[in-house]
């Protein structure tokens, strides 16, 4: 059957191509063309940029919320953007990854990365090799048609029980007004200690989030269009700051309305955000963590916590 595609090309003219590079110039550089490992060392912002040099399709699964293998399958339709029909199993993945992108015309090749895959008793051990071994088949599939496929994942960590424990004693509210705009570099005048907001997932503070770069629309495009429609909902998500302005480690928090997939929406833009580390003494926090909330005002435009 034939399936409508979830890569789309978009038309560019000649003067508008970047100039590929050869993958020996790239942090991939010893990585075999067709393989699926942990991720490690690699950045997801390297990663994608990475495919872009490359000119490959870069796919994205954020599953820090998944429980379940439907959970899994769910969220990696809606990241991947498969089409309304997929069959939500292992086998309908592995379609959507092969047969019809083949047979749609020439690929130049594709870096994926699974994050957070979970790790629990309704997606245990095995599951996760079914799922891997998916990815290991597409791998296969695409080697034996000369074009390169790799895949980057991680497993979940689970959260503490006193993660768990502010999670359900924390307000349901309106989230505060956004920001004016702080785009460029970081400020250098004068700041105080960052306010705590909770308990992160591994026990540490929680910190409100300070943008670096607020998100630009295209960066929010899946938030604003799963948000549409729903006035005042919002998104909210925990991260662990990095170097670079850069946050890692996400996972989901809390949304409106509820079962609204917003905070996923978040999640999988999280990458791309820019965001100061928290302050404290005198000193910059980089590693500890932030939440940061997105949301609809009344006009239906994605917003930003500060």
């Amino acid at each position: 059957m034939k399936r409508d595609l979830f890569v789309t090309k978009e038309k560019v003219t000649e003067m508008d191509q970047p100039l590929r590079v050869d993958v020996s110039e790239t942090p991939l550089k010893g990585v075999r063309s067709n393989i699926v490992q942990s991720i490690r060392a690699f950045r997801v912002q390297d990663l994608q940029e990475t495919a872009t040099r490359l000119g490959h399709h870069f796919l994205y699964a954020n599953l820090a919320t998944a429980q379940s293998k439907q959970d899994v399958l769910d969220m990696i339709a809606q990241q991947f953007t498969f089409p309304a029909h997929f069959g939500k199993n292992f086998d309908a993945l592995y379609d959507c990854m092969t047969d019809p992108l083949h047979k749609s015309g020439p690929q130049p090749g594709f870096i994926v990365v699974l994050e957070h895959i979970p790790a629990n008793g309704k997606f245990d051990k095995e599951a996760r090799e079914q799922l891997l071994d998916i990815f290991r088949d597409t791998a296969d599939y695409w080697a034996d048609r000369k074009v390169p496929f790799r895949c980057f994942y991680s497993f979940a960590v689970a959260r503490s029980a006193q993660a768990q424990g502010d999670k359900a004693t924390q307000a349901v509210g309106e989230p505060p007004a956004p920001p004016a705009a702080a785009y460029g570099p970081a400020d250098t005048g004068s700041v105080g200690d960052s306010q705590r907001v909770g308990t992160a997932p591994d026990g540490s503070p929680l910190y409100g989030a300070s943008w670096y770069r607020e998100p630009t629309p295209a960066e929010l495009a899946a938030f604003g269009a799963r948000a549409q429609g729903q006035d005042k909902a919002w998104g909210r998500i925990a991260c662990k700051t990095a170097p670079d302005f850069r946050v890692e480690d996400c996972v989901a928090v809390d949304e409106y309305p509820d079962g609204s997939h917003l905070a996923n929406a978040v999640l999988s833009a999280a990458w791309q955000f820019k965001v100061r580390p928290p302050w404290k003494g005198g000193r910059s926090l980089i590693g500890s963590w932030v939440q940061i909330t997105i949301y609809n005002d009344v006009e239906r435009k994605p917003k930003y916590e500060k």
